[in-house]
């Protein structure tokens, strides 16, 4: 489907199946349904015109490569109750600049993040500093991007494997 545009999914939708916009290299925006639990593998992977993701409360689980090579996405908010990142998730989003991660999650897959090459500030909300698989920031350059954590964490963070590879690690600011 190289021509689709855009997509507005409807309320009710609880998964969105394997590949399902594979390639899908006009696509520029999407609205996520509330009540949606998963996106799975390549979901989206490859829609390289793909700018903005609307994701709201209720998704758990984003499945391997699900937005890989999506080469215009800017940035991502993921909603409170995501519980796990897939591998290569992210994988060659190459103009992505910013990550806001929720408190819940657990769990980052392998290379989730690698070759994110403008990736510059990571805001992660979890007390508890999420586990990681082997690269989650492999060829990414985070020794000159910011990490922003929970203060009573900061320190954890700072000897957390990869995390403490973040040029900059500073507390969030309390509104």
């Amino acid at each position: 489907c190289t021509s689709l545009a855009s997509v507005s999914l409807p309320d009710g939708l609880k998964s969105i199946g394997e590949k399902v916009f594979f390639k899908c290299t006009s696509l520029a925006s999407v609205s996520l349904p509330d009540g949606l639990t998963r996106i799975e593998e390549g979901a989206f992977s490859g829609c390289t015109s793909l700018t903005s993701v609307s994701i709201h409360d209720g998704l758990t689980g984003i499945g391997d490569v699900a937005f890989s090579g999506c080469t215009s996405l800017i940035s991502v908010y993921f909603p409170d109750g995501l519980k796990s990142i897939g591998e290569g998730a992210f994988c060659g989003c190459t103009s992505l600049t910013s990550v806001s991660i929720p408190d819940g999650l657990t769990r980052i897959e392998e290379v989730a993040f690698g070759g994110c090459t403008s990736l510059t500030s990571v805001t992660c909300r979890a007390e508890v500093v999420p586990a990681c698989g082997n690269y989650v920031f492999n060829e990414t350059p985070i020794d000159k991007a910011t990490l922003y954590v929970p203060l009573s964490a900061v320190s954890h963070y700072r000897e957390a494997n990869q995390w403490k590879d973040f040029g900059t690690i500073r507390p969030l600011k309390v509104d």
